[in-house]
Protein backbone atom coordinates (compact mmCIF):
# COMPACT_ATOMS: atom_id res chain seq x y z
CA UNK A 1 0.00 0.00 0.00
CA UNK A 2 1.46 3.37 -1.02
CA UNK A 3 1.96 6.09 1.55
CA UNK A 4 -0.88 8.31 0.24
CA UNK A 5 -3.28 5.33 0.14
CA UNK A 6 -2.32 4.32 3.66
CA UNK A 7 -2.83 7.84 4.92
CA UNK A 8 -6.11 8.28 3.06
CA UNK A 9 -7.45 4.94 4.27
CA UNK A 10 -6.53 5.77 7.86
CA UNK A 11 -8.23 9.17 7.67
CA UNK A 12 -11.41 7.71 6.16
CA UNK A 13 -11.47 4.95 8.76
CA UNK A 14 -11.03 7.44 11.61
CA UNK A 15 -13.84 9.61 10.23
CA UNK A 16 -16.02 6.54 9.92
CA UNK A 17 -15.32 5.55 13.52
CA UNK A 18 -16.10 9.07 14.72
CA UNK A 19 -19.39 9.12 12.81
CA UNK A 20 -20.33 5.69 14.13
CA UNK A 21 -19.61 6.77 17.72
CA UNK A 22 -21.81 9.83 17.18
CA UNK A 23 -24.68 7.68 15.93
CA UNK A 24 -24.41 8.97 12.34
CA UNK A 25 -24.41 5.50 10.77
CA UNK A 26 -25.08 6.66 7.21
CA UNK A 27 -21.97 8.86 7.27
CA UNK A 28 -19.97 6.05 8.90
CA UNK A 29 -21.05 3.73 6.09
CA UNK A 30 -19.92 6.24 3.50
CA UNK A 31 -16.53 6.78 5.13
CA UNK A 32 -15.86 3.01 5.49
CA UNK A 33 -16.82 2.49 1.85
CA UNK A 34 -14.42 5.27 0.89
CA UNK A 35 -11.61 3.60 2.83
CA UNK A 36 -12.35 0.26 1.14
CA UNK A 37 -12.23 1.91 -2.31
CA UNK A 38 -8.80 3.31 -1.50
CA UNK A 39 -7.65 -0.27 -0.84
CA UNK A 40 -8.89 -1.56 -4.22
CA UNK A 41 -6.17 -2.78 -6.52
CA UNK A 42 -3.54 -2.93 -3.82
CA UNK A 43 -1.77 -6.34 -3.53
CA UNK A 44 -1.99 -6.77 0.24
CA UNK A 45 -4.01 -4.06 1.98
CA UNK A 46 -3.31 -4.53 5.67
CA UNK A 47 -6.34 -4.31 7.91
CA UNK A 48 -8.94 -4.32 5.14
CA UNK A 49 -10.94 -6.95 7.07
CA UNK A 50 -11.44 -4.33 9.80
CA UNK A 51 -13.02 -1.99 7.28
CA UNK A 52 -15.46 -4.64 6.06
CA UNK A 53 -16.24 -5.58 9.65
CA UNK A 54 -16.90 -1.97 10.61
CA UNK A 55 -19.06 -1.44 7.54
CA UNK A 56 -21.03 -4.57 8.48
CA UNK A 57 -21.69 -2.96 11.87
CA UNK A 58 -22.96 0.20 10.16
CA UNK A 59 -25.23 -1.86 7.89
CA UNK A 60 -26.67 -3.59 10.98
CA UNK A 61 -27.44 -0.24 12.62
CA UNK A 62 -29.23 0.85 9.42
CA UNK A 63 -31.22 -2.37 9.16
CA UNK A 64 -29.45 -3.47 5.97
CA UNK A 65 -29.22 -7.14 6.90
CA UNK A 66 -28.13 -8.67 3.59
CA UNK A 67 -25.39 -6.09 3.10
CA UNK A 68 -24.21 -6.63 6.68
CA UNK A 69 -24.02 -10.38 6.06
CA UNK A 70 -22.01 -9.88 2.86
CA UNK A 71 -19.48 -7.59 4.55
CA UNK A 72 -19.13 -9.85 7.59
CA UNK A 73 -18.45 -12.84 5.34
CA UNK A 74 -15.86 -10.86 3.39
CA UNK A 75 -14.10 -9.99 6.64
CA UNK A 76 -14.19 -13.64 7.74
CA UNK A 77 -12.75 -14.79 4.42
CA UNK A 78 -9.67 -12.74 5.34
CA UNK A 79 -9.68 -13.36 9.11
CA UNK A 80 -11.77 -16.50 9.85
CA UNK A 81 -11.47 -16.34 13.64
CA UNK A 82 -12.34 -12.66 14.13
CA UNK A 83 -15.03 -12.75 16.79
CA UNK A 84 -16.57 -9.36 15.96
CA UNK A 85 -17.16 -10.43 12.36
CA UNK A 86 -18.64 -13.73 13.53
CA UNK A 87 -20.99 -11.86 15.84
CA UNK A 88 -22.08 -9.48 13.06
CA UNK A 89 -22.67 -12.38 10.69
CA UNK A 90 -24.78 -14.12 13.35
CA UNK A 91 -26.75 -10.94 14.02
CA UNK A 92 -27.44 -10.49 10.31
CA UNK A 93 -28.58 -14.12 9.96
CA UNK A 94 -30.91 -13.67 12.92
CA UNK A 95 -32.56 -10.68 11.29
CA UNK A 96 -32.80 -12.53 7.98
CA UNK A 97 -34.88 -15.24 9.65
CA UNK A 98 -32.18 -17.89 9.92
CA UNK A 99 -31.96 -18.63 13.67
CA UNK A 100 -30.20 -22.00 13.30
CA UNK A 101 -27.49 -20.50 11.12
CA UNK A 102 -27.19 -17.55 13.49
CA UNK A 103 -26.81 -19.88 16.50
CA UNK A 104 -24.16 -21.97 14.73
CA UNK A 105 -22.06 -18.87 13.98
CA UNK A 106 -22.62 -17.39 17.44
CA UNK A 107 -21.50 -20.66 19.04
CA UNK A 108 -18.30 -20.50 16.96
CA UNK A 109 -17.70 -17.02 18.34
CA UNK A 110 -18.44 -18.19 21.90
CA UNK A 111 -15.87 -20.98 21.60
CA UNK A 112 -13.22 -18.48 20.54
CA UNK A 113 -14.15 -15.84 23.13
CA UNK A 114 -16.34 -17.28 25.92
CA UNK A 115 -16.52 -14.01 27.84
CA UNK A 116 -17.86 -11.90 24.97
CA UNK A 117 -21.05 -10.33 26.35
CA UNK A 118 -22.55 -9.44 22.96
CA UNK A 119 -22.18 -13.02 21.76
CA UNK A 120 -23.67 -14.45 24.96
CA UNK A 121 -26.59 -12.02 24.79
CA UNK A 122 -27.26 -13.03 21.18
CA UNK A 123 -27.24 -16.72 22.12
CA UNK A 124 -29.77 -16.01 24.87
CA UNK A 125 -31.99 -14.17 22.38
CA UNK A 126 -31.81 -17.07 19.94
CA UNK A 127 -32.82 -19.52 22.66
CA UNK A 128 -32.32 -23.26 23.06
CA UNK A 129 -34.43 -24.20 20.02
CA UNK A 130 -32.00 -22.39 17.72
CA UNK A 131 -29.05 -24.12 19.39
CA UNK A 132 -30.65 -27.51 18.82
CA UNK A 133 -31.29 -26.62 15.18
CA UNK A 134 -27.66 -25.48 14.85
CA UNK A 135 -26.46 -28.80 16.23
CA UNK A 136 -28.64 -30.62 13.68
CA UNK A 137 -27.16 -28.46 10.95
CA UNK A 138 -23.63 -29.38 12.04
CA UNK A 139 -24.53 -33.06 12.12
CA UNK A 140 -26.00 -32.91 8.63
CA UNK A 141 -22.90 -31.11 7.34
CA UNK A 142 -20.63 -33.66 8.96
CA UNK A 143 -22.60 -36.59 7.56
CA UNK A 144 -24.39 -39.36 9.42
CA UNK A 145 -23.17 -40.54 12.80
CA UNK A 146 -20.73 -43.43 12.44
CA UNK A 147 -22.12 -46.84 13.36
CA UNK A 148 -20.84 -48.03 16.71
CA UNK A 149 -18.21 -50.78 16.54
CA UNK A 150 -19.38 -54.26 17.46
CA UNK A 151 -17.65 -57.28 18.95
CA UNK A 152 -17.69 -58.86 15.50
CA UNK A 153 -15.06 -56.34 14.37
CA UNK A 154 -12.53 -57.45 16.99
CA UNK A 155 -9.81 -59.79 15.72
CA UNK A 156 -9.59 -63.17 17.52
CA UNK A 157 -6.71 -62.07 19.75
CA UNK A 158 -8.83 -59.25 21.22
CA UNK A 159 -12.24 -60.92 21.09
CA UNK A 160 -12.32 -61.95 24.77
CA UNK A 161 -10.99 -58.67 26.15
CA UNK A 162 -13.30 -55.98 27.61
CA UNK A 163 -13.90 -52.75 25.70
CA UNK A 164 -16.07 -49.65 25.96
CA UNK A 165 -17.25 -47.29 23.23
CA UNK A 166 -18.68 -43.78 23.58
CA UNK A 167 -19.95 -41.74 20.61
CA UNK A 168 -18.97 -38.09 20.29
CA UNK A 169 -20.59 -35.99 23.05
CA UNK A 170 -21.94 -33.51 20.49
CA UNK A 171 -23.27 -36.18 18.14
CA UNK A 172 -20.73 -35.56 15.35
CA UNK A 173 -18.36 -38.52 14.98
CA UNK A 174 -15.53 -36.82 13.11
CA UNK A 175 -12.56 -38.28 15.04
CA UNK A 176 -12.03 -41.58 16.86
CA UNK A 177 -9.77 -41.76 19.91
CA UNK A 178 -8.40 -45.26 20.65
CA UNK A 179 -7.42 -45.56 24.32
CA UNK A 180 -4.99 -48.23 25.55
CA UNK A 181 -4.61 -48.83 29.31
CA UNK A 182 -1.50 -49.70 31.31
CA UNK A 183 -0.38 -53.06 32.69
CA UNK A 184 -2.86 -54.55 35.18
CA UNK A 185 -5.56 -51.98 34.40
CA UNK A 186 -8.84 -52.18 32.49
CA UNK A 187 -10.42 -49.99 29.80
CA UNK A 188 -13.09 -48.55 32.13
CA UNK A 189 -10.73 -45.94 33.62
CA UNK A 190 -9.73 -44.65 30.20
CA UNK A 191 -13.35 -44.62 29.02
CA UNK A 192 -14.12 -42.41 32.02
CA UNK A 193 -11.19 -40.14 31.13
CA UNK A 194 -12.55 -39.76 27.59
CA UNK A 195 -15.95 -38.76 28.99
CA UNK A 196 -14.31 -36.18 31.25
CA UNK A 197 -12.30 -34.69 28.37
CA UNK A 198 -15.39 -34.64 26.09
CA UNK A 199 -13.34 -33.85 22.99
CA UNK A 200 -15.64 -32.17 20.46
CA UNK A 201 -16.69 -34.27 17.49
CA UNK A 202 -14.65 -37.20 18.80
CA UNK A 203 -15.86 -40.69 19.66
CA UNK A 204 -13.77 -42.86 21.99
CA UNK A 205 -13.01 -46.57 21.97
CA UNK A 206 -11.24 -47.86 25.10
CA UNK A 207 -9.77 -51.30 24.45
CA UNK A 208 -8.59 -53.99 26.83
CA UNK A 209 -5.42 -56.05 26.53
CA UNK A 210 -5.79 -59.69 25.41
CA UNK A 211 -4.13 -61.25 28.48
CA UNK A 212 -5.50 -61.39 32.02
CA UNK A 213 -2.93 -60.62 34.70
CA UNK A 214 -2.98 -63.26 37.49
CA UNK A 215 -3.99 -62.09 40.98
CA UNK A 216 -5.06 -58.67 39.66
CA UNK A 217 -8.86 -58.85 40.00
CA UNK A 218 -9.40 -58.75 36.23
CA UNK A 219 -6.49 -56.53 35.24
CA UNK A 220 -5.23 -56.90 31.68
CA UNK A 221 -1.91 -56.95 29.85
CA UNK A 222 -1.27 -56.12 26.21
CA UNK A 223 1.66 -58.50 25.77
CA UNK A 224 3.65 -61.09 27.69
CA UNK A 225 5.64 -59.50 30.52
CA UNK A 226 5.86 -62.30 33.11
CA UNK A 227 7.76 -65.57 33.19
CA UNK A 228 6.05 -68.80 34.22
CA UNK A 229 7.28 -68.04 37.75
CA UNK A 230 5.41 -64.69 37.58
CA UNK A 231 8.60 -62.66 37.45
CA UNK A 232 9.02 -59.71 35.11
CA UNK A 233 10.83 -60.54 31.88
CA UNK A 234 13.97 -58.46 31.51
CA UNK A 235 15.55 -57.36 28.25
CA UNK A 236 18.67 -59.39 27.52
CA UNK A 237 20.40 -60.69 24.38
CA UNK A 238 18.24 -63.32 22.69
CA UNK A 239 15.12 -62.56 24.76
CA UNK A 240 12.17 -62.45 22.33
CA UNK A 241 9.03 -63.25 24.36
CA UNK A 242 7.95 -59.67 24.93
CA UNK A 243 8.62 -58.45 21.43
CA UNK A 244 6.96 -61.43 19.71
CA UNK A 245 3.87 -61.00 21.88
CA UNK A 246 3.86 -57.24 21.25
CA UNK A 247 4.16 -57.73 17.49
CA UNK A 248 1.14 -60.06 17.58
CA UNK A 249 -1.06 -57.55 19.40
CA UNK A 250 0.03 -54.67 17.14
CA UNK A 251 -0.87 -56.80 14.10
CA UNK A 252 -4.29 -57.49 15.67
CA UNK A 253 -4.82 -53.77 16.26
CA UNK A 254 -3.90 -53.05 12.66
CA UNK A 255 -6.64 -55.45 11.57
CA UNK A 256 -9.05 -53.66 13.91
CA UNK A 257 -8.12 -50.29 12.39
CA UNK A 258 -8.81 -51.71 8.94
CA UNK A 259 -12.21 -52.99 10.12
CA UNK A 260 -13.07 -49.63 11.68
CA UNK A 261 -12.38 -48.03 8.32
CA UNK A 262 -14.34 -50.62 6.34
CA UNK A 263 -17.37 -51.17 8.58
CA UNK A 264 -17.69 -47.84 10.41
CA UNK A 265 -16.37 -45.35 7.88
CA UNK A 266 -13.45 -43.97 9.88
CA UNK A 267 -10.53 -42.66 7.84
CA UNK A 268 -7.01 -43.55 9.04
CA UNK A 269 -6.11 -39.88 9.48
CA UNK A 270 -9.14 -39.34 11.75
CA UNK A 271 -8.11 -42.14 14.15
CA UNK A 272 -5.97 -40.97 17.07
CA UNK A 273 -4.14 -43.03 19.70
CA UNK A 274 -3.58 -42.47 23.40
CA UNK A 275 -1.82 -45.03 25.55
CA UNK A 276 -0.52 -45.11 29.10
CA UNK A 277 2.58 -47.06 30.17
CA UNK A 278 2.36 -50.52 28.54
CA UNK A 279 -0.55 -49.24 26.45
CA UNK A 280 1.66 -46.36 25.35
CA UNK A 281 4.27 -48.84 24.12
CA UNK A 282 1.55 -50.59 22.11
CA UNK A 283 0.27 -47.25 20.75
CA UNK A 284 3.76 -46.30 19.60
CA UNK A 285 4.15 -49.67 17.92
CA UNK A 286 0.80 -49.34 16.15
CA UNK A 287 1.54 -45.77 15.04
CA UNK A 288 4.87 -46.73 13.48
CA UNK A 289 3.46 -49.84 11.76
CA UNK A 290 0.63 -47.79 10.26
CA UNK A 291 3.23 -45.28 9.11
CA UNK A 292 5.31 -48.01 7.51
CA UNK A 293 2.21 -49.41 5.76
CA UNK A 294 1.40 -46.04 4.20
CA UNK A 295 -1.74 -45.63 6.36
CA UNK A 296 -0.61 -43.11 8.99
CA UNK A 297 -3.01 -42.36 11.80
CA UNK A 298 -4.02 -38.89 12.90
CA UNK A 299 -1.81 -38.72 15.99
CA UNK A 300 -0.49 -40.67 18.97
CA UNK A 301 0.03 -39.68 22.59
CA UNK A 302 2.13 -42.04 24.74
CA UNK A 303 2.04 -41.19 28.46
CA UNK A 304 4.81 -42.50 30.73
CA UNK A 305 5.84 -44.88 27.96
CA UNK A 306 8.62 -45.84 25.57
CA UNK A 307 9.41 -48.53 23.04
CA UNK A 308 10.82 -51.76 24.45
CA UNK A 309 14.62 -51.86 24.55
CA UNK A 310 14.44 -54.72 22.06
CA UNK A 311 12.53 -52.50 19.64
CA UNK A 312 14.91 -49.60 20.16
CA UNK A 313 17.90 -51.82 19.43
CA UNK A 314 16.28 -52.92 16.17
CA UNK A 315 15.37 -49.37 15.25
CA UNK A 316 18.80 -47.88 15.90
CA UNK A 317 20.76 -50.75 14.41
CA UNK A 318 23.01 -53.46 15.82
CA UNK A 319 25.81 -51.06 16.67
CA UNK A 320 23.71 -48.80 18.86
CA UNK A 321 23.43 -48.84 22.62
CA UNK A 322 20.06 -49.30 24.27
CA UNK A 323 18.73 -48.94 27.78
CA UNK A 324 18.98 -52.19 29.75
CA UNK A 325 15.42 -52.27 31.04
CA UNK A 326 13.36 -49.26 29.98
CA UNK A 327 11.70 -49.02 33.41
CA UNK A 328 12.79 -49.67 36.95
CA UNK A 329 11.13 -51.99 39.45
CA UNK A 330 8.48 -49.34 40.17
CA UNK A 331 7.64 -49.11 36.49
CA UNK A 332 9.07 -45.60 36.08
CA UNK A 333 10.20 -44.97 32.50
CA UNK A 334 13.70 -43.55 32.27
CA UNK A 335 14.55 -40.37 30.39
CA UNK A 336 17.11 -42.34 28.41
CA UNK A 337 14.42 -44.79 27.23
CA UNK A 338 12.22 -41.92 26.07
CA UNK A 339 15.07 -40.21 24.24
CA UNK A 340 16.09 -43.46 22.54
CA UNK A 341 12.47 -44.05 21.55
CA UNK A 342 12.28 -40.60 19.98
CA UNK A 343 15.55 -41.20 18.11
CA UNK A 344 14.38 -44.59 16.82
CA UNK A 345 11.08 -43.20 15.56
CA UNK A 346 12.76 -40.29 13.83
CA UNK A 347 15.59 -42.24 12.23
CA UNK A 348 13.72 -45.41 11.23
CA UNK A 349 10.26 -44.11 10.37
CA UNK A 350 10.86 -40.42 9.61
CA UNK A 351 8.29 -39.51 12.27
CA UNK A 352 8.09 -36.11 13.87
CA UNK A 353 8.52 -36.57 17.60
CA UNK A 354 7.87 -34.05 20.36
CA UNK A 355 8.87 -34.89 23.94
CA UNK A 356 7.22 -33.05 26.83
CA UNK A 357 8.01 -33.55 30.50
CA UNK A 358 5.67 -32.87 33.40
CA UNK A 359 7.66 -31.75 36.46
CA UNK A 360 6.93 -33.82 39.53
CA UNK A 361 4.82 -36.38 37.73
CA UNK A 362 4.91 -40.00 38.87
CA UNK A 363 4.02 -43.08 36.88
CA UNK A 364 0.32 -42.31 36.52
CA UNK A 365 -2.42 -41.62 34.01
CA UNK A 366 -2.91 -38.01 32.82
CA UNK A 367 -4.31 -35.91 35.64
CA UNK A 368 -4.39 -32.32 36.81
CA UNK A 369 -4.62 -29.05 34.86
CA UNK A 370 -1.08 -29.09 33.41
CA UNK A 371 -1.43 -32.43 31.66
CA UNK A 372 -5.01 -31.84 30.55
CA UNK A 373 -4.06 -28.48 29.10
CA UNK A 374 -1.09 -30.03 27.27
CA UNK A 375 -3.25 -32.79 25.81
CA UNK A 376 -5.88 -30.33 24.63
CA UNK A 377 -3.24 -28.12 23.03
CA UNK A 378 -1.82 -31.13 21.20
CA UNK A 379 -5.20 -32.29 19.90
CA UNK A 380 -6.18 -28.72 19.02
CA UNK A 381 -3.60 -28.92 16.22
CA UNK A 382 -4.55 -32.40 15.01
CA UNK A 383 -8.26 -33.17 15.33
CA UNK A 384 -10.42 -32.53 12.28
CA UNK A 385 -12.49 -30.15 14.41
CA UNK A 386 -9.99 -28.36 16.61
CA UNK A 387 -10.86 -27.69 20.25
CA UNK A 388 -10.23 -24.21 21.61
CA UNK A 389 -9.57 -22.87 25.08
CA UNK A 390 -13.33 -22.96 25.62
CA UNK A 391 -13.23 -26.76 25.39
CA UNK A 392 -10.89 -27.08 28.37
CA UNK A 393 -12.47 -28.35 31.57
CA UNK A 394 -12.72 -25.56 34.19
CA UNK A 395 -9.94 -27.04 36.31
CA UNK A 396 -7.52 -27.00 33.36
CA UNK A 397 -7.13 -23.26 33.11
CA UNK A 398 -3.35 -23.22 33.29
CA UNK A 399 -0.19 -25.18 33.79
CA UNK A 400 2.86 -26.40 31.94
CA UNK A 401 4.41 -29.77 31.51
CA UNK A 402 5.84 -32.29 29.11
CA UNK A 403 4.37 -35.30 26.83
CA UNK A 404 5.73 -37.53 23.61
CA UNK A 405 3.41 -36.83 20.65
CA UNK A 406 3.01 -38.51 17.22
CA UNK A 407 0.80 -37.59 14.24
CA UNK A 408 1.06 -38.95 10.64
CA UNK A 409 4.73 -39.33 11.14
CA UNK A 410 4.71 -37.80 14.64
CA UNK A 411 4.77 -39.04 18.30
CA UNK A 412 4.23 -37.57 21.82
CA UNK A 413 5.91 -39.02 24.95
CA UNK A 414 5.59 -37.93 28.53
CA UNK A 415 8.57 -37.76 30.86
CA UNK A 416 8.20 -38.02 34.59
CA UNK A 417 9.68 -34.83 36.06
CA UNK A 418 11.45 -35.15 39.39
CA UNK A 419 10.92 -38.90 39.50
CA UNK A 420 12.66 -39.47 36.16
CA UNK A 421 15.47 -41.97 36.18
CA UNK A 422 18.79 -41.18 34.41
Amino acid sequence: MSAPSVAGTAVSKQRGNAAFAAGDYASALERYSEAIRLCDGLPDPAGVHLLYGNRAAAHLKLGQWAAALADAETALAIEPKWVKALYRKAAALQQLGQPAGAAAVAQQAALLEPGNREVQALLQQLGPAASVAAQQTWQQAAGPTKPAPSAALLPPLLAAAPWEYAPAPDGVDENLLLLLHGLGDRPAAFAKLAQQMALPQSAALALGGPQEVPFSDGGRSWYTVFTEEFELIEARPGEQRRIHSLQAVVAALQRLVAELQRACGWKAHSIHLMGFSQGGTVALGLARQQQAAGQPLGSCVAVSAALLPEQVAQGLGAGSKSSSGGANAAGVVSRRSVEQTAEALRSTHSMEVVVHSVPGKGHAMPQGPAEMKRLMEFWAQRLSRRPTAADLPPEAAGGGGELLEVRPGEVSLELLGEQQQP
